[in-house]
């Protein structure tokens, strides 16, 4: 809460610290790897201006080392893509997840064709080559769990 109000000089070093806390207390007890998710996604959401590609970086590793955190991570990006999240650092972070483990949510639920349109609208919107990269990197891995989907296939 903090973070959007603070003083813009210290934007960047309150974020970062508040990164390592949340990684560091997640492991301790009372505290689990789904609460670290919560708090890195909504840093990188709210603080994107202000921390580096190595933090959401980070936030990629721990997720892809926890498979108790791949389903979690696309939906939880999913939704706040939906909501209107669209800062870079966070649509590069979400555009991973769900290329990754987008097939995780079920078809039934949430099918491919709904997250991938919404990646395919961040990617027209897209500043930067490397947010641009990573969503079709996103969207090939997509095409390639939507199996038998030739609809979808052929639309990406």
């Amino acid at each position: 809460q903090y973070l959007v109000t603070a003083d813009f000089n210290i934007r960047e070093e309150l974020a970062l610290k508040t990164a390592i806390l949340a990684e560091r207390y997640s492991n301790s007890a009372g505290q689990d790897k789904r609460w670290f998710l919560d708090v890195a996604l909504t840093l990188v959401e709210k603080a994107g201006d202000f921390i580096s590609d190595k933090l959401w970086h980070r936030v990629v590793q721990v997720v892809t080392n926890a498979s108790e955190l791949h389903e979690p991570a696309a939906r939880t990006s999913l939704e706040k893509l939906r909501q209107g999240a669209s800062h870079e650092m966070f649509v590069k972070a979400s555009a991973y997840f769900l290329g990754e483990f987008g097939h995780t949510l079920g078809a039934s639920s949430e099918p491919p064709m709904g997250y991938a349109t919404i990646l395919l609208e961040q990617y027209k919107t897209a500043a930067g080559h490397g947010t641009r990269q990573i969503i079709l990197s996103a969207l090939a891995k997509i095409a390639m769990h939507a199996g038998a989907d030739d609809a979808l296939r052929q639309r990406l």
